[in-house]
């Protein structure tokens, strides 16, 4: 090597060594370079790299504001075995649902979960599986053109951002690369924004998979017949009155017991499979599990195929007799049917989705054939198999006791009489002189003040599952141009509040009533009557299919006053002060002093704190409010308040929507002899 080229390369590792020094001194000292100072060396293989250096420092939050949305229904499929069941608990975050929502979340398809809008079509318990739960959600979408179940925000300038209508976002494949190999995401559909995944569903399929053993599958077969059509099913399933659960009619479109190989239906081998599968309009709290028990009770010729028929007569047998159910792990949700929907699957996802499954198959089916293999070798050296049902929770019962003679469970009109003897539901005479007793629908009332994360709260409980009538949404509604408020507004402040589209500028009209007392009071004369009626409607309509209660989101709760005397819960968010004025301003962009305007024209949140039943702290983070309205939620699903009539304010005029409990909660089934007593104007 020539002295030149030695000198040469000396020189630059000087350099180099002279520029590490200046970095690691800017460093220590915590100065960055300026932009516009540029170094050619590289990076050193002992430090992190670029990418990494990126990753640590602050990364700008994703701009969701800037996207559309879609409404859109996901087909999932999932083993439940290792999970806690579907929908989210509180006591764990081992469930289908909660893996579900981490991979929304990190592939910011939602923003969070409390706003994306979700419904599921229903939940399966601890240990079972699904080949086709359907959920309904709002994602982020390509569409700044529109289409089917998309919404633009209305800020965005969509001949700016110069987007053709392209492919949509592949949901499946996003989604699938980051969910558990248990659980995968078959295809999406678009659906209307009204779309809901829990009150669409026309049909829900279950399968219950068992091997023949020595079950007379035959017997088993003529026995599933005698649960379709429409049956009262208390005596099949778990009644709980305490979960507002009083009417146990449902309806049973087909129910048959068949092999999963049709090939092998005339063969007797003990360990061919078969397959209870039943389709039904809905189903009660482990009622798959409850038939399934007495199908294989029928099948060991325990019980004869009568039994179905005498316990579905509950004017013969009002009381279940004690029996164990099924054990979960056999059991599918396996299929979900909705009208209209069209399905779009990803190629390349469906052969990913057999490759996960064929991979747990081939798992499955060689440790079930190691067992097989054993089993066989101990049978050949003279081993006795026995004739017992493994799939029956608890211990087998030494002496067989038939179910008519067992000892029953307490019938449904002695624990509704346990609360009419409490004074907590009320008697009413019949049309021929008999009693019945009252089904009530209970409101909650959930308020705050401005900014002060009510919204959110709102979101959080839709999301689990609660009815909400939002007054902001139906105040909205009843401002649209063409309705009597609309009129009413323009006549009294004029067609300067007006947008260039006829529509009512919200943000004016609030910048001209939040200054003058007098024009907000105008202004609430002409709205909120009209907001109460439309409110009214709402209420009438979740009653109609069969909640127990219903949450509503009113702004000005206290200030008005109109509808607390009919309101059995009040809910206030919370937060001090200072953070409500700080996120006011951050929120709409207000000086401080328009900010305090704000504020003080609503009742102090203390105020409102002291009126209400139950509050939630908004002032820390997201996951502390998040917990309070876990708990919440458990407390009104828990309560009692659907069946209280004898309360102390009901003499003053409580408007209550009642109907008898024969008739309680028919979801979509229809209502029969409905009767709405409407007490008190």
């Amino acid at each position: 090597m020539s002295e030149a080229l030695i000198r040469r390369i000396q020189e630059l590792e000087a350099d180099l060594k002279k520029l590490k020094s200046q970095l690691k001194e800017r460093s220590e000292a915590g100065d960055d370079p300026s932009p516009n100072e540029h170094t050619d060396c590289r990076p050193d293989p002992n430090t992190s790299s670029s990418k990494k250096g990126k990753k640590a420092g602050k990364e700008r939050p994703f701009d969701f504001s800037a996207h559309p949305w879609r409404h859109v229904a996901l087909r999932l499929a999932y083993l439940g075995w290792s999970y806690q069941g579907f929908a989210v608990q509180e006591n764990t975050d081992n469930t289908v649902e909660a893996r579900v929502f981490e991979a929304l979340l990190k592939t910011r398809l939602i923003q969070d979960r409390q706003s994306s809008n979700y419904h599921r079509c229903g939940r399966t318990d601890k240990g079972v599986s699904a080949f086709s739960q359907v959920i309904t959600i709002d994602l982020r979408s390509t569409q700044f053109c529109g289409g089917p179940g998309v919404t633009v925000p209305e800020h965005v300038d969509v001949s700016a951002k110069n987007k053709a209508t392209g492919s949509e976002l592949p949901y499946v494949k996003m989604l699938n690369r980051v969910l558990p190999q248990d659980i995968r995401i078959l295809d999406w559909a678009p659906v209307a924004e009204g779309f809901s995944a829990r009150f669409d569903c026309q049909s829900r399929t279950y399968r219950y998979y068992f091997p023949r053993g020595s079950l007379d599958v035959t017997l088993m077969a003529d026995a599933a017949k005698r649960y379709e059509g429409t049956h009262d099913f208390r005596n099949l399933c778990k009644m709980d009155v305490g979960n507002g659960v009083l009417q146990f009619e449902r309806t049973i479109l087909s129910a048959s017991v068949k092999p999963v190989q049709p090939q092998h239906i005339n063969c007797t081998d003990q360990y061919d499979l078969f397959i209870f599968e039943i389709k039904g309009l809905a189903f009660l709290y482990h009622q798959v599990r409850c038939m399934m028990a007495l199908l294989l009770l029928i099948g060991q010729k325990l019980e004869a195929p009568e039994i179905i028929n005498q316990l579905l007569d509950v004017q013969s047998n009002p009381r279940k007799p004690q029996y164990s159910m099924a054990v979960d792990y056999p059991l599918v949700l396996y299929d979900c049917h909705f009208e209209g929907l069209s399905w779009k699957q990803e190629n390349e996802e469906v052969s990913h989705v057999l490759s996960a499954l064929q991979q747990h198959w081939t798992q499955s089916a060689v440790k079930t054939h190691v067992l097989h293999g054993m089993i066989q070798g101990l049978e050949a050296i003279g081993g006795v198999s026995s004739n017992h049902c493994w799939l029956v929770e608890g211990s087998k019962q030494r002496n067989y006791r038939p179910l008519l003679e067992r000892p029953c469970c307490e019938s449904l009109e002695s624990r509704i009489n346990h609360f009419v003897k409490r004074g907590r539901l009320e008697r009413e005479e019949g049309e021929n002189g008999g009693v019945s007793h009252v089904y009530e629908m209970f409101l909650v009332g959930l308020t705050g003040g401005i900014a002060s994360g009510k919204s959110a709260v709102s979101s959080m409980l839709r999301e689990l599952g609660c009815p909400i009538i939002d007054a902001d949404v139906v105040a909205r509604k009843v401002v649209e141009p063409h309705t009597p408020a609309y009129s009413r507004i323009v006549y009294h402040f004029g067609p300067e509040i007006l947008l260039e589209n006829g529509e009512i500028d919200r943000q004016k009209l609030g910048q001209l009533i939040f200054a003058n007392e007098e024009k907000r009071k105008l202004l609430n004369s002409i709205t909120h009557p009209e907001i109460h009626k439309a409110m009214l409607k709402e209420i009438l309509f979740y009653f109609l299919r069969g909640y127990r209660y219903v949450v509503l989101d009113v702004p000005l709760l206290f200030e008005t006053r109109r509808l607390t005397r009919f309101l059995n819960h009040t809910v206030v968010v919370y937060c001090d002060p200072a953070t409500q004025l700080l996120r006011l301003m951050q929120r709409d962009g207000l000086t401080q002093e328009q900010a305090e305007q704000r504020v003080a024209a609503q009742m102090p949140l203390n105020e409102k704190r002291g009126l209400a039943n139950h509050v939630i702290e908004n002032s820390g983070s997201r996951e502390d409010t998040h917990r309070q309205v876990l708990r919440l939620h458990t407390k009104l699903e828990d309560s009692m308040d659907f069946l209280l009539t004898h309360r102390p304010d009901a003499e003053r005029g409580r408007k209550t929507i009642s109907v008898p409990a024969s008739v309680n909660a028919p979801g979509r089934e229809g209502w029969r002899n409905l009767s709405l007593n409407i007490n008190g104007v």
